[in-house]
């Protein structure tokens, strides 16, 4: 699904525009070791990054001067945490290296691997524009798109939601 990677890549970093930007972008590793001491509530989760990112150094796929990211350790053209890194980072362009920072094959193969590899199915929808019936108090939480369509939802265009399988 290139256009929810497309959209990823926009609104995490406007298409690698941000990557450029001094003001913004950070080394990783200062970043992570900041926050492991000064913020109590982010400790644990910096200590966990921060490790991750010095392993990230290890193993060659970035060099200190360019292991750049975000004030909290987010990486790259899709800012990956550095344990997401680790879990998912992929070499697309075959450099033999991981490069979610440099390379926008690698880093939108990175979250294409993220999204295949927790569920995400090829083609199917993330959601409807609907049209709610006037006065009507709606309940919160998941439902099934029959049980909605029995409270009233309607697509605008009047195609019916899809049934069982096609969701």
């Amino acid at each position: 699904d290139r256009h929810i990677l497309l959209a990823i890549w926009s609104v995490e970093s406007n298409y690698g525009r941000i990557l450029t930007n001094d003001k913004v972008m950070r080394s990783v590793p200062r970043s992570l070791a900041t926050l492991a001491y000064a913020d109590k509530r982010r400790a644990k989760f910096a200590r966990t990054q921060l490790v991750a990112a010095l392993k990230i150094l290890q193993t060659g796929d970035i060099d200190e001067s360019h292991l750049m990211g975000s004030w909290a350790g987010a990486m790259g053209h899709t800012q990956f945490i550095p344990t997401s890194y680790q879990a998912y980072a992929v070499d697309m362009d075959g450099n033999g290296r991981r490069d979610i920072w440099n390379s926008v094959p690698d880093a939108l193969a990175t979250a294409a691997n993220l999204l295949k590899r927790n569920g995400w199915q090829p083609g199917r929808t993330w959601g409807y524009e609907v049209s709610l019936p006037a006065g009507r108090k709606f309940p919160s939480g998941a439902m099934s798109l029959d049980k909605w369509a029995s409270i009233g939802v309607t697509r605008p265009n009047g195609k019916p939601f899809p049934r069982g399988g096609d969701v």
